[in-house]
């Protein structure tokens, strides 16, 4: 091809006003002419570079098929969580509680509440310490 028109398509491929078959030209002029210029030999690896890259494959990723037996697994463990809860719902049909049962329950949850607020406790001791340090660091930073 004549080497003006090459240049010519070079210049404005560069400025991104070529088309695909003008791209093409050039791709081929590159890759399969024996005699290119040495000022237009610069360009050379990268229009070769489309070549061996359009050849070029990866390897699957083995993640799909981890992600299908992960699926997998998820399903059957739903199933087997609903078919669990459906049967301990079924069991639990006993009848009404005793007055015995209803003081026993009441018990163990005013102790597990006795907890829960010794825990609060602890805790509003330790915001008391914040505040505390807030004021007193309110008072050396204001003039």
């Amino acid at each position: 091809m004549e080497q003006s028109k090459i240049k010519q398509l070079l210049e404005s491929y560069l400025e991104g006003k070529t088309t695909l078959e003008e791209e093409a030209i050039l791709r081929d002029f590159f890759t399969q002419s024996s005699q290119i210029p040495k000022e237009l030999s610069v360009y050379k690896p990268f229009f070769t570079f489309y070549k061996y890259a359009q050849k070029e494959q990866f390897p699957r990723s083995k993640k799909q098929s981890y992600s299908r037996i992960v699926k997998l697994f998820v399903g059957i463990a739903a199933i087997l969580a609903l078919v669990f809860t459906l049967q301990t719902q079924q069991g639990n049909q006993a009848g009404p509680l005793t007055d015995e049962e209803l003081a026993i329950a009441y018990e163990e949850f005013q102790t597990q509440m006795q907890r829960v607020s010794s825990h609060l406790n602890r805790g509003t001791q330790n915001i008391a310490y914040l505040d505390y340090w807030n004021t007193t660091t309110q008072k050396i930073t204001t003039p």
